[in-house]
């Protein structure tokens, strides 16, 4: 068995720290498993084409191989593609857990499209694991992005519904049913006219002039809020998540909340998606059918999908238990 491993250039890069952690560890799990493994630069996103730009962020890696020559390896490992011909890895909504996967990432992954067999788990067991990774991962403030101290005293008047923006031109955003912007206009317009406040959360990388415009005009209306809290935060206290297919409505299912899909994603096993705009009229619906049920669902997917699917940075087993379902050893 020989394994081609494509390093991303930009490892080292202190905005996502725990890429190379990933790959170091990737690495050794290899060599621990005695498996054949070449290490090649991504040099499509090089300037220069030379494997000591690898070498000299990480000391010691030992650059060989082609990069071009595909045909002599079993397997072939590469960073945010979705590539079905090679094993996609990426990281996650979570900065410690990354996709191991032979199609894909996000609603391009295996498990977008075939529903894994969650329900089965024992639910007991399910709901102490739930609870311990809920701990970790909220009680800690934890989330892709740095987010902002948690505060309590900031009140957001009850009940909200919460929409957490995208970047409009996100590689995501092909899978989207309802474009990001479509969306956001849609629940400006309607959901201030229900019983529910709208909270809006920009994302940190948006700097679209129609959403800076959209989102001006919404601010004078004092059923909307457009605010700059922790994620967690403002999950907890919302009544529902409404999102496209963004890594925020994956985190919602961390506090056991509704959330409404208007786009592909991996997570909708567990949510309610509609294709639609129209459909935003049913988002109270879906909040008020909500119910023990669900939150059952939502705790065995999550705790399938982080410890049975995706790779744990932390845990040894998990990448073991990856290469054994993608066929590396």
């Amino acid at each position: 068995m020989t394994v081609k491993l494509v390093f991303p250039h930009w490892v080292n890069d202190q905005h996502v720290p725990t890429v190379r952690e990933f790959y170091m560890n990737l690495i050794e799990c290899l060599s621990s498993e005695e498996v054949d493994y070449d290490i090649v630069p991504d040099y499509r996103r090089m300037s220069i084409r030379s494997p000591t730009r690898i070498e000299k962020i990480i000391p010691d890696l030992e650059i060989r191989g082609d990069y071009e020559k595909e045909e002599s390896y079993d397997h072939i490992i590469s960073y945010h593609t979705c590539n079905p011909d090679h094993i996609n890895v990426k990281i996650s909504y979570l900065p410690n857990y990354f996709y191991f996967d032979e199609k894909g990432y996000a609603g391009w992954s295996e498990i977008a499209e075939s529903e894994p067999n969650y329900n089965v788990m024992n639910t007991t067991s399910v709901d102490e694991e739930f609870n311990n990774i809920k701990e970790k991962i909220v009680g800690n403030n934890i989330s892709k992005y740095q987010q902002p101290d948690q505060d309590t005293r900031i009140k957001i008047p009850t009940p909200y519904v919460f929409l957490p923006t995208q970047v409009e031109d996100d590689e995501v955003s092909k899978l989207a049913y309802v474009e990001t912007y479509d969306l956001l206009k849609k629940c400006i317009s309607e959901i201030p006219e229900t019983n529910y406040h709208l909270v809006i959360k920009r994302h940190p990388r948006c700097d679209s002039d129609r959403v800076t415009e959209l989102l001006s005009r919404a601010s004078t209306n004092s059923q909307i809020h457009i605010v700059d809290r922790s994620i967690h935060d403002l999950i907890e206290n919302a009544a529902a998540v409404v999102t496209v297919n963004s890594g925020v409505g994956f985190e919602a299912l961390l506090h056991e909340k509704p959330v409404i899909n208007f786009g592909q994603t991996d997570y909708h096993w567990a949510t309610t998606t509609f294709e639609e705009q129209s459909k935003v009229s049913e988002i109270t619906d879906v909040i008020e059918k909500f119910d023990s049920k669900d939150e059952t669902a939502i705790r065995k997917f999550v705790v399938y999908f982080l410890e049975n699917y995706l790779v744990n940075l932390n845990n040894e087993d998990s990448y073991i238990r990856a290469f054994d379902r993608v066929g590396i050893i």
